[in-house]
């Protein structure tokens, strides 16, 4: 995600980066004292930990996540505190997809069917078959109604 700095570096006091209404930063870099030391990177454990890193020598500065996980999913926003100007704030949705995992088929009473056949069976037999696929997450929200419907499949 994409934190544009359009000014000399050092003009550049804090970059802080906050998910959905949170007030509190989940990562952060202080560029106070850059004539002395490299900016100070800080990345809240619980949140991101190592898999985050905010690359502020490349144009546009962009914050990398890697092994994105589906909680990652949210509202981020980036703030820059800057010494003399205004500060600048850019918003990122950020949406993650977790592919469905091999879809199992099972009996009525919950056993695995293996393979591609069912049965025999005689015309007039009734048949029932479940299928069940996890790792999908599905909300839907009806247009005409006041109540929301989440299934995690």
């Amino acid at each position: 995600m994409h934190c544009p700095i359009t000014v000399p570096l050092s003009q550049v006091y804090m970059v802080l980066w906050f998910k959905d209404n949170a007030g509190i930063p989940l990562y952060s870099v202080d560029v106070r004292d850059k004539i002395s030391r490299q900016p100070a990177h800080w990345s809240a454990p619980e949140v991101f930990g190592s898999r985050a890193k905010f690359n502020i020598d490349k144009s546009p500065a962009s914050l990398l996540i890697k092994n994105l996980k589906r909680h990652d999913q949210g509202v981020y926003r980036c703030r820059i505190d800057f010494r003399t100007i205004q500060t600048q704030t850019y918003r990122y949705n950020l949406s993650v997809i977790v592919l469905p995992e091999q879809p199992v088929v099972l009996d009525r009473w919950g056993r695995h069917l293996n393979g591609t056949k069912l049965g025999p069976k005689e015309e007039g037999d009734d048949v029932v078959i479940t299928c069940r696929v996890s790792g999908v997450f599905a909300s839907v929200k009806p247009q005409s109604s006041d109540s929301t419907m989440a299934t995690n499949a």
